[in-house]
């Protein structure tokens, strides 16, 4: 699979001091930003999209995949070793961003969002198992 950059997720968890987010760099992924515009009777409107492949034997930190139910289902102290795609709940950031902050609060992903132009809030997820497993791959979709 070809690759143009890395990305970071953010995967939202409810810890224990409240909605904490949870990092997780991913080195190599297809990112494709898509512009758009729709036009309404109130006027013009973004309809900016994001399309990322991600391979599914991407080496995520030594972190392991699991579907969202069973990462929202594991402990805080367990959450850390897993990483998901959930839709409507996490974000992914073009690049390796903060690299020394693993968990977010909300104020402090708020804070990410506006100072980050990149960073989408995951909408779509659609695991690609066909052909060869090299070919296999996460079609994510962002706004």
């Amino acid at each position: 699979m070809r690759t143009n950059t890395s990305a970071t997720l953010y995967n939202r968890y409810r810890g224990a001091d409240g909605i904490e987010f949870r990092r997780a760099h991913i080195p190599a992924v297809q990112w494709e930003p898509r512009k758009g515009a729709n036009i309404l009777d109130s006027g013009l409107t973004s309809a900016d999209a994001l399309r990322v492949y991600i391979p599914h034997g991407a080496n995520v930190a030594g972190k392991s995949y699991v579907d969202p139910l069973a990462y929202a289902a594991k402990t805080p102290a367990k959450v850390g070793g897993y990483w998901t795609l959930s839709e409507g709940e996490d974000y992914i950031v073009r690049g390796d961003v903060w690299p020394n902050k693993q968990v977010l609060t909300e104020a402090e992903m708020s804070q990410l969002k506006a100072s980050v132009h990149e960073c989408f809030k995951i909408t779509t997820v659609d695991c690609k198992r066909f052909g060869s497993p090299r070919m296999w791959h996460w079609e994510v979709g962002a706004r």
